[in-house]
């Protein structure tokens, strides 16, 4: 194991030397002065040639992606194997499993159920459909029944956890070679004890893809990874000219309540989050919330919401993505659900580059998968895993799908292929490189820049966050859309400061001690299951 490390931090190390232009821009982490006033920022690199960077040597913070990496694996943990999948696979004794994912009905996840069990034909999946936007309610009334899956999906770890769903999955990931590649970051995020209770089977990531021949258009320099918001703003303003039908960028508030805090303030996770606490009064959150509402009232956000009605008629266009894709809008932010699109609008001649988040930020939104406290075979559990999600065998067939499908043609000769939106729970340098590979040109270089110190979106990890961030009622009335709002939720007071209509800092401390309150709550339903399931320090 200690060979497959030391190899591992080898090549990831080849790689970041070959991506120094990134890590030259992102390395020193977030110094930005804040300033969004609009001039322009002097961060543009010096010495670029059509838009490349002399390679140098990679700097500390790239020997932290592997330091991050290692210290977890090298924690001593808890746990113990009730079953070694060593033996499981020497013993070949049929064996099933159960399997419940929202996504199994895309064809990929079946295909690759199908191969697993043809490689490893002692074992047999058996698939449990849950109804579409009824998993957690479903899990419930199968637990209740004793029947929980062995292997199954999860948005939200912290709820799974205080309904004693879940069982300690280290002890099972360790007999696995490829266990020490799966993102250290995501799986610290749902340690408690030390234990882990859940890891990350696909994750999507948050970025700018940008039209550069907007930025050529202007003369302006192009956005280079790890660009601050400052220049942004700035190029937002130059590129926009409404009333001849060219935008700035899309509506992002639900993706920068998230990450943006933690590019005024590096030290956070998702929402001012410090590891116990949500800081909702913090300057870095209410600076994220007025930046936002400084774009909406300066008209660079191409929505109706965000217009008025006589700004969007200039547009003439059915939705914004109209828009983006006839080249009249300068940028668009979105997750890597949209890989597809952007890489349909780089090959058909668009000139498009995927930018990442300002400051070298990091957004990852997970989707996490269990072990059930119930299955009887845990290590064949995580068996399945390994090829499903982390495994590289598993992780290569997944990117042979995308690029060569199964060797079928459609009637005009072209291969059958499967897309494959997500990025795979790994750090593994040469998986990476594949999987990026043929994509929109910038994703490698900003997904790898700074993934050590990655923000994890919120709602898969944060205990009550639901009702702390978005949903829980505050008991203040506020306007929202013209209309008074009695007893509004946090995210109806979040949307009447962005639109203007109170100062999120005269209501910040309540906010932040109702959200804190619902943590609280949450906090004590997992420390009294982990209390009765015997799960001391």
């Amino acid at each position: 194991m200690q060979k497959t490390k030391r190899l591992t931090c080898f090549l990831f190390l080849v790689l970041l030397l070959v991506l120094a232009l990134a890590f030259t821009a992102c390395g020193g982490g977030n110094d930005n002065d804040n300033d969004t006033n609009g001039t322009q920022a002097d961060d543009q690199q010096a010495g670029q040639d059509d838009g490349q960077a002399d390679i140098t040597a990679p700097d500390d913070d790239d020997e932290e992606q592997d330091d991050a990496q290692e210290d977890f694996f090298e924690e001593d943990f808890t746990g113990e194997a009730t079953q070694l999948i060593a033996d499981v696979l020497a013993a070949r004794t049929p064996v099933t499993i159960t399997y419940a994912n929202w996504n199994i009905a895309e064809p990929m996840e079946m295909l690759m159920v199908e191969e697993f069990m043809y490689r490893y034909d002692f074992i047999t999946v058996e698939i449990v459909y849950t109804e579409s936007g009824a998993h957690m309610e479903n899990l419930q009334a199968l637990s209740m029944a004793g029947n929980l899956p062995d292997v199954f999906a999860i948005s939200r770890v912290p709820d799974m956890i205080a309904s004693g769903f879940l069982r300690d999955i280290l002890p099972y990931g360790q007999q696995f070679d490829d266990w020490v590649h799966v993102p250290a970051i995501s799986l610290s995020a749902v340690q408690h004890r030390g234990r882990v209770f859940a890891m990350p089977f696909s994750t999507h990531y948050q970025g700018f893809v940008v039209n550069d021949a907007l930025w050529d258009a202007n003369n302006l320099p192009r956005l280079e990874i790890g660009f601050s918001l400052e220049t942004l703003l700035h190029d937002l303003r130059v590129i926009t000219d409404i009333p001849n039908g060219i935008g700035g960028t899309t509506d992002w508030i639900q993706f920068a309540r998230g990450w943006l805090p933690n590019y005024f303030d590096n030290s956070f996770g998702p929402h001012t989050w410090d590891g116990e606490r949500l800081q909702l009064n913090h300057p870095a959150y209410i600076e994220a919330i007025n930046f936002t509402r400084q774009l909406r009232e300066e008209g660079l956000v191409v929505s109706p919401g965000w217009l008025s009605e006589a700004e969007w008629d200039a547009f003439n266009a059915g939705w914004w993505f109209d828009v983006f894709s006839r080249g009249d809008m300068a940028s668009m932010i979105e997750g890597s659900w949209w890989i597809g699109t952007w890489t349909n609008l780089y090959r058909q001649g668009m000139d498009v580059r995927f930018v990442g988040l300002p400051g070298c930020t990091v957004a990852l939104t997970p989707t996490y998968a269990g072990i059930s406290i119930q299955s009887e075979n845990p290590a064949v559990a995580m068996h399945f895993l390994n090829w499903m999600a982390f495994g590289a065998d598993g992780i290569n067939h997944r990117i042979d799908l995308r690029d060569y499908g199964r060797g079928y043609t459609n009637d005009y000769g072209d291969p059958i292929t499967y897309p494959l939106g997500f990025l795979p729970p790994t750090v593994n340098p040469q998986i990476l490189r594949r999987y990026f590979d043929g994509e929109i040109p910038g994703i490698e270089e900003a997904m790898l820049a700074n993934m050590h110190n990655a923000v994890i979106e919120g709602e898969a990890i944060l205990p009550g966050h639901v009702q702390a961030l978005f949903g829980g009622n505050t008991g203040l009335t506020v306007v929202v859309d013209g209309e008074l709002v009695e007893n509004a939720t946090v995210s109806q007071v979040v949307t009447s400061a962005i639109q203007g209509n109170l100062n999120f800092a005269d209501y910040a401390d309540a906010i932040n001690d109702f959200a804190n309150t619902q943590v609280a709550l949450m906090r004590d339903e997992i420390n009294f299951m982990l209390d009765m399931m015997g799960l001391t320090e």
